[in-house]
């Protein structure tokens, strides 16, 4: 009886513990038709944050944590980024109603109004059209609610560094039929062990050690397998043969464990050096090995990389190769010499093989230096033909002067707008008395 009553006396206790939890704390409430509808919003430097509200009750609270592009956001884009996410998410409660939006960041009362937006707001702010909202100056002190939710940081995830290791269970029990297994009397032989069994081994129930270390017989393949998990394991990282028998010495002994330990080793270095050689053999197949003699003639490549032959931007229609040139000289194994024509008599003359082609067209086929027009450092050279149109830009407390330039390009025509003073001052050749003089007739 005693017993029934104090499990009654807690039942009482849950109950009204219960019951009190229900009627105090506060619950999601339901929505009630389509209006009156108030949202919090508020960022941080770990999320956005989020309440929705209808008529003093909370129908729903939201928060996410920023992704890693996000983070490099300003603080404006920032707060504007968790009024979207609100009107994102609550999208089906808010569409075709009228809400007030809280924030505690005052500039985005006026952010509709604002004439100078970057891409992402200006994308945000068509967003915020479709909605009939009105933002609305929340002070941070009191906006307790979503700034919480904002700044609610989440368990860091662990950044694990991936392990190649394999956990065996039963090594004991291998350790120990291996052992039993090496010291019957046909095997004794084998194993090398003679006297020393007797002398200085010392048996246990699960083991049989040598001095304070475990004794690794022959049989069972545990050998191996301890010196692989060793060497590949990502807390030594290939130690070596030293380091690595310094380690399984603190643990393990066995008969020739340095030279079994240095066999090991030789025999993965062999196998790197075989890998080595297969894919090198694989890269010979496909190169090609390019070979001239003094007399033959060659193209010379106009290459649109950086540190080699450089003869301006990268263009789809200027010609890969320029020449041919006969080639005078052969310096060392991969370099050669060759005749350049006097357009190019300000370049070196030696250029290494990886720059040449074979000539394999007929002679009178020849690709002129004059088509590109390389200056001395092998870059192209576009020089203004004529100034075409001009004009004055006006700025708020300036005037500037622009001219319309024809140039020589390669790929045609080609006409771009410059400050006449800077043009007149390194071209001055386009601007003649005559044509100052039909400028002055046409301005006046």
């Amino acid at each position: 009886k005693i017993r029934n009553t104090s499990r009654e006396r807690k039942k009482r206790k849950l109950f009204q513990t219960l019951k009190q939890k229900l009627c105090s704390t506060p619950i999601l409430a339901l929505p009630e038709e389509t209006e009156d509808f108030v949202v919090y919003c508020d960022a941080s430097l770990k999320g956005f944050g989020a309440v929705l509200m209808q008529r003093e009750k909370v129908i729903a609270y939201a928060s996410k944590q920023l992704k890693v592009y996000e983070e490099n956001y300003t603080t404006h884009d920032l707060e504007l980024g968790a009024v979207v996410f609100a009107l994102r998410l609550w999208r089906h409660y808010l569409y075709g109603t009228k809400c007030v939006v809280f924030t505690d960041h005052k500039s985005l009362q006026y952010i509709l109004n604002k004439k100078e937006l970057n891409l992402r707001q200006r994308r945000w702010i068509e967003l915020l059209s479709d909605y009939d909202c009105e933002i609305w100056y929340h002070p941070g002190k009191a906006n307790v609610v979503a700034d919480a939710l904002s700044r609610k940081e989440m368990d860091k995830p662990l950044h694990v560094r991936a392990l190649m290791m394999t956990v065996h269970n039963d090594l004991p029990k291998q350790i120990r039929e291996a052992q039993e297994e090496a010291i019957k009397r046909e095997n004794v032989k084998a194993e090398i062990l003679g006297r020393l069994i007797k002398q200085i081994f010392e048996f246990y129930p699960d083991k049989t050690r040598f001095g304070n270390h475990v004794w690794f017989s022959r049989f069972g393949g545990l050998r191996d397998l301890v010196m692989h998990e060793s060497h590949k394991s990502k807390y030594s990282i290939h130690p070596g043969s030293d380091k690595m028998y310094q380690d399984l010495k603190l643990l393990y002994w066995w008969a020739n464990t340095k030279a079994d330990i240095a066999t090991y080793i030789v025999q993965i270095k062999n196998h790197l050096l075989t890998a080595r050689s297969r894919q090198k053999s694989y890269a010979d197949k496909r190169a090609k090995s390019l070979e001239f003699e003094v007399g033959d003639m060659v193209l010379l490549k106009v290459s649109p990389w950086k540190g080699v032959v450089h003869f301006g931007k990268r263009r789809k229609l200027i010609p890969r190769y320029i020449g041919p040139f006969k080639i005078l000289a052969r310096v060392g194994h991969v370099a050669y010499t060759l005749e350049l024509p006097e357009e190019l008599k300000g370049i070196h003359n030696t250029f290494h093989v990886l720059n040449f082609n074979k000539c394999l067209a007929e002679g009178d086929v020849v690709v002129s230096v004059d088509e590109i027009q390389p200056d001395d450092k092998f870059h192209m050279i576009e020089e203004p033909v004529e100034v075409v149109d001009r004009e004055v830009k006006r700025l708020k407390q300036s005037r500037i002067h622009i001219v319309k330039v024809r140039w020589n390009s390669q790929r045609g025509p080609k006409f771009t707008w410059k400050r006449k003073d800077h043009i007149k001052k390194k071209y001055p050749h386009l601007f003649t008395s005559k044509d100052e003089a039909n400028k002055a007739d046409k301005s006046s």
